[in-house]
Order: C-alpha cells, then sequence, then structure tokens
C-alpha cells in the first residue's frame, strides 16, 4: 500500500513576481526544503505571451507552480510519497505578504491499496 500526499493552493494576488523565474524557483526550492524533498530535476518555462511554470521532479514526485498574471493567480502543486505538513506550506505567505493574497489551500491522501499489473 502506499499514500501520496497532496496539497494544491491556488493564490490570488496581484504580484510583479509572477514571471520572475529566481523568484518562482526560490519559492519551489524553499517548499521542498522544508518539507525535507529530494530535489532531482529543476525546469522552467516562460509562456509567449504571460505566464510561467516552475517545478521541481523529485525523489518524492513533484512539486510545480503555474502562474497567470493576467488573472492575478499563482497555483502551486505538490505530491509526495512524504507526508507534508500544513506548517511546511506556511512560507508562502512570506512570499506573497506585502500584497495580501487570497490563499485557498487543499490537502488531501491518496491511498492506492494494490498495484496495478
Amino acid at each position: 500500500m502506499v499514500t501520496l500526499h497532496r496539497f494544491t493552493i491556488t493564490i490570488k494576488t496581484i504580484s510583479a513576481n509572477l514571471e520572475d523565474e529566481k523568484w518562482l524557483m526560490s519559492l519551489c526550492r524553499d517548499l521542498a526544503s522544508l518539507s525535507n524533498l529530494k530535489v532531482l530535476k529543476e525546469g522552467f518555462a516562460r509562456f509567449e505571451k504571460q505566464g510561467a511554470t516552475a517545478f521541481l521532479v523529485l525523489l518524492e514526485s513533484h512539486l510545480a507552480i503555474h502562474t497567470w498574471p493576467e488573472y492575478e493567480l499563482a497555483y502551486i502543486d505538490i505530491l509526495s510519497s512524504r507526508e507534508i505538513s500544513k506548517k511546511d506550506v506556511k512560507i508562502i505567505n512570506r512570499y506573497f505578504a506585502e500584497k495580501q493574497p487570497e490563499i485557498t489551500v487543499i490537502r488531501a491522501e491518496i491511498v492506492c491499496q494494490e498495484q496495478i499489473p
């Protein structure tokens, strides 16, 4: 049996950083570090009109931040075989504090009872 832990975080904010590679990758790395997740690979993509995705491939699964500056929206997805506590994701408040964001956090556990052949 395998249990996967998932955090889905939606952030509605006014932030000039939603396309800033250094800022987004720093947020990814801090989230992974606080949750003791091992980073295997990093990546970043900026989209033609606007928006960006920063991601980490983790030993335990993945962490990604997708942004839509035109909607003042960021979406963070963390999926891990290691348990992540809600206090670990509180670092998000530090990154967005000056903008008084609306943050919605959904936490879920996915339990796989048996292997698929």
